[in-house]
């Protein structure tokens, strides 16, 4: 427990200043552990969140832009008879088509995650199958090797899978990040409730360390004015031989010291008055 011992020799405002000073010096400690620490829960659940709504919001723009260009493949395959159709259509999926890669970029810049960039690798890679083969059929049209829509679907082949096997992996990573949004609820949730308590037992312990300093300093006060109020009874009963002992240089340490000079004078009195006798 804290020791007042060595404030005696200070004034009792000073020495009730200083057990102040320290009590409001635990507070704000207190008050600074829970404010830092809810911060730092805060920013961590801001932070993680936000990364994973961010990766949720663009993996389903990109299977988006694979909706829209699987779409305009299709109205350009079906309008392969009227060649203004097509290339309107062909225009609308070089949009969709750039959009796409440029969200690509973006979902592997935000994702870190190393199952999820090789996921990222395969869709990247898958799709440059389906771009490679789609142009190709395109050429092929303008080449009058291709006629038919039907022809250009099977010439397709396979890409439908690669495009198909893309998409599933974006939804994955879209799944992926809503779980982990859920386990970071969870997680968050735990830690401020073991937070909570670690607030609890530190504000219960600055409590009674405070009341500790509160008595002890309550103690330094009333024990020697205890003690002055017996020697100035005794001194008012005839007692002048009482041992005074001066443990401090404060008030009260002053008050014995008086007190102590009027009894040595009245006993020096009272000597004089029976020698004289």
């Amino acid at each position: 427990m804290f020791n007042m011992n060595y404030l005696k020799n200070f004034k009792l405002r000073k020495r009730f200043g200083i057990s102040f000073g320290l009590i409001l010096f635990l507070v704000m400690g207190v008050y600074l552990f829970g404010f830092w620490g809810f911060k730092a829960i805060s920013e961590n659940i801001y932070q993680n969140s936000e990364l994973s709504a961010r990766e949720i919001k663009v993996s389903e723009q990109l299977i988006t832009s694979l909706l829209n260009e699987r779409r305009y493949e299709k109205e350009s395959f079906l309008n392969i008879s009227s060649p203004l159709l097509m290339k309107e259509n062909l225009e609308k999926w070089e949009a969709h088509q750039k959009l796409f890669m440029n969200r690509l970029t973006e979902l592997e810049s935000l994702n870190q995650n190393g199952e999820d960039h090789r996921s990222l690798v395969g869709v990247r890679k898958d799709f440059s199958e389906y771009d490679t083969t789609f142009r190709s059929i395109v050429r092929k049209i303008s080449e009058g090797k291709i006629k038919t829509s039907q022809q250009a679907d099977e010439a397709l082949g396979i890409s439908k899978n690669n495009i198909q096997e893309a998409e599933r992996s974006l939804e994955a990573i879209a799944n992926k990040n809503l779980e982990a949004m859920g386990a970071l609820k969870e997680i968050s949730r735990k830690k401020i409730d073991d937070y909570g308590w670690k607030g609890f037992l530190l504000t219960l312990m600055v409590l009674v360390i405070g009341i500790g300093i509160s008595y002890k300093m309550a103690d330094s006060v009333t024990e020697p004015l205890e003690e002055a109020g017996e020697i100035a009874e005794r001194s008012a009963s005839g007692d002048l031989n009482i041992p005074i002992l001066i443990k401090s240089k404060d008030e009260i340490g002053k008050l014995l010291s008086a007190i102590q000079k009027i009894i040595t004078s009245n006993r020096e009195l009272t000597s004089k008055v029976v020698s004289i006798a």
